[in-house]
């Protein structure tokens, strides 16, 4: 799966928020974050802990 970069950089200036806040949040790597924001694919499992870390649902932030 791939999250759309632009999508998950919109939410994160939204919420004012670093790549290693929302790692924190998420339980992941900031490296995975930093990852996922640079256009690499990810687990269906990691962006779902993303979605649920920003409170959006998981078809907004993926790449159509």
């Amino acid at each position: 799966m791939r999250v759309d970069r632009y999508k998950l950089s919109l939410e994160l200036m939204k919420r004012d928020m670093t790549q290693k806040q929302l790692a924190d949040m998420c339980g992941l790597s900031r490296a995975t974050i930093n990852g996922v924001s640079c256009g690499r694919s990810c687990s269906g499992k990691t962006c779902y802990k993303i979605a649920q870390a920003l409170g959006v649902e998981l078809d907004n932030l993926l790449e159509h």
